[in-house]
């Protein structure tokens, strides 16, 4: 994970540019369609970190779909044959979604533990006069990790409005507050800072 390094410009609030280093396995080159494409939305809705992260975030949701509909049937009906073959459609589809919430909740956490033992930059946050940066700063890494939530909450949400019968308005109202508050972790700092791509 370590060997693939992006430097991206930073522009703070005071208007003086500095340089970080963004360790993120799958970052696109800063002038590619995939960091470019979503960066008026982004701005918009002041997500200054998302354009780094959208091609993660769609990337990570194909994943997802893929494990609801190929992965998780295929390994159920192999390790639980009995019980698997019994589930009506509805018990079924409910089963799928928490094989997927399964998914990202592994990874999510061990590139908590990754960030927290591993991560330099956010090692040089240490100390009582940053504590803002440990709550609301950003490293590639930390959005990686956004992303890989970011998308479960958005196929979350698409699962709860497809099978509304099933998964009832309340909770697919649960699913849009989450997915609110997971995106506000690409406001970079709460904000005070924008990511520069051009």
């Amino acid at each position: 994970m370590h060997d693939r390094i992006m430097s991206s410009s930073i522009e703070p609030c005071h208007h003086s540019r500095t340089s970080i280093k963004i360790l993120d396995p799958f970052s696109p080159s800063r002038s590619s369609p995939l960091s470019t494409a979503p960066v008026g939305m982004a701005e918009n809705l002041g997500l200054h970190a998302l354009p780094l992260h959208a091609h993660e975030v769609c990337l990570v949701v194909g994943l997802y779909i893929f494990i609801a509909q190929v992965i998780s049937p295929l390994a159920s009906a192999r390790l639980f044959p009995h019980a698997y073959a019994n589930f009506d459609s509805r018990t079924r589809i409910g089963w799928n979604v928490h094989v997927v919430s399964f998914v990202p909740s592994c990874i999510v956490n061990i590139l908590s533990f990754y960030i927290i033992l591993f991560d330099e930059e956010r090692k040089t946050w240490a100390g009582a006069g940053n504590w803002e940066k440990r709550v609301g700063g950003y490293t590639g890494l930390i959005g990686f990790t956004q992303s890989v939530a970011l998308g479960y909450f958005l196929w979350n949400f698409y699962m709860c409005l497809r099978h509304l019968h099933i998964f009832w308005v309340e909770y697919a109202r649960t699913r849009w507050r989450y997915l609110r508050h997971v995106r506000t972790r690409f406001r970079t700092f709460n904000t005070h800072i924008r990511i520069n791509l051009r």
